[in-house]
């Protein structure tokens, strides 16, 4: 199943380089696709790019996704954004169910792959062993927020497009389509321990105060950091 990150011209050839240094690191299984505009110039060896035309800003973002993923992706594919670094090995076992869960089940439109859709009011519905952690699959209750989020998900494609085409950027679609989404008959799920971690490095347009370290999927109260040559690199690559 592929991957697309979304990135922009002014931060393709960064988002490149951050791919090439934690995907094969943390999830060397991964597809990834790189979706922006303008080609880079890195000379990438991981990912893969491809375009979606011109780079006109963050206010038409969630049109050019739509007729993007309207004639590409495939029926289920994740999604995930330029300044989420990868920091921990992702449980390619545990995507692989989830991908299962989705061809069986074809009410489900979403499933958060980390650890923010467990914080949010859910119900289970089982428990199962994949190798030596037990596992919670759930099913977020209607009516919270971000049923509808841009961080690291598997999508089926319908539930991607449904409301896109609506709104304007990326923030627009999570909270105002959320709310449009309520009792909309598509479920939202997850696992918890997710299969995959991350750190979040900008929030509008400025380094957040956190970029350097993450939040577990086991121990999600704690701050674990990056390690100094990781922090070092994004250093390097963001000019932080």
């Amino acid at each position: 199943m592929k991957t697309y990150i979304w990135t922009c011209d002014k931060l393709v050839n960064k988002t490149m380089e951050m791919i090439d240094y934690f995907f094969p690191k943390y999830w060397p299984e991964a597809d990834i696709v790189v979706l922006g505009y303008k080609e880079p110039t890195y000379k990438f060896k991981f990912g893969k790019f491809d375009s979606m035309g011109e780079d006109k800003g963050p206010d038409l973002i969630c049109k050019q996704l739509y007729e993007y993923f309207s004639n590409s992706g495939g029926n289920y594919f994740m999604v995930g954004v330029d300044d989420h670094p990868l920091v921990s090995k992702v449980n390619q076992n545990l995507i692989d169910v989830i991908e299962d869960v989705f061809k069986l089940n074809d009410d489900i439109g979403r499933c958060g792959l980390t650890w923010d859709n467990s914080r949010r009011s859910n119900s289970t519905i089982e428990k199962f062993e994949l190798g030596d952690e037990e596992i919670r699959l759930f099913q977020n209750d209607e009516g919270t927020e971000y049923k509808l989020s841009i961080v690291y998900s598997m999508w089926d494609r319908k539930y991607f497009l449904k409301y896109l085409n609506d709104y304007t950027n990326i923030w627009d679609w999570e909270v105002n389509a959320s709310y449009r989404a309520i009792d909309d008959g598509w479920k939202v799920i997850g696992t918890e321990p997710a299969p995959l971690d991350f750190t979040h490095l900008f929030k509008h347009g400025g380094l957040r105060q956190d970029w350097n370290y993450r939040h577990s999927t086991n121990q999600s109260s704690q701050h674990i950091y990056l390690t100094q040559e990781e922090q070092n690199f994004l250093k390097g690559i963001y000019n932080i």
